[in-house]
């Protein structure tokens, strides 16, 4: 039986530091080298300090494209393997490069989306309205299709949905 082995990685995380686009000197090939900052899991309010900056390279289309549609701060999701490699150095000594090699990379937010958003969020936080909402009571949950009505009383706007058995429902809630 033959043994399995993979090489795999998933990144989700934030362009931190991207490199110029560059060619291979042997074979014109393009390459770009850069970093995704990916938060770890003990999240703190000094991001940077939480946060792995994990270097990667994009090959050929692949550079290309990082180099000219994407930025420092765009949010972005990497497939890759992860690759080593050694080289001596000017000072005759070995160096070590540990680095993801994409595969594939997709946009998923742009830094000038995200602060958009974060400025939108500002403006209309929910959570902030309802913290400062000192006549703050239970929701009330209405089902328009008994007409039974439930302890979810909130706000005095309306939004209505439908379940996966297209059975209508109104929710009133009270901000």
């Amino acid at each position: 039986m033959k043994e399995s082995y993979m090489n795999k990685v998933l990144l989700v995380g934030r362009i931190a530091q991207k490199g110029e686009l560059k060619e291979t000197s042997n074979s014109n090939i393009p390459y770009v080298r850069f970093r995704v900052a990916v938060r770890k899991d003990n999240v703190s309010q000094n991001a940077r300090e939480d946060s792995d900056f994990i270097p990667v390279i994009a090959w050929r289309n692949t550079a290309t494209f990082v180099n000219n549609y994407m930025n420092i701060g765009d949010l972005v999701s990497v497939e890759g393997t992860f690759s080593t490699s050694t080289f001596k150095n000017s000072n005759d000594e070995f160096v070590n490069v540990y680095e993801v090699t994409i595969s594939n990379i997709k946009s998923l937010e742009s830094k000038k989306a995200r602060d958009e958003r974060k400025e939108f969020q500002g403006t209309n936080n929910f959570e902030t309205k309802q913290k400062s909402n000192s006549n703050f009571s239970e929701p009330t949950f209405v089902d328009s299709s008994e007409n039974k009505s439930s302890k979810i009383q909130k706000t005095s706007q309306s939004f209505k949905t439908e379940t996966d058995e297209d059975e209508e429902m109104d929710w009133d809630l009270e901000f």
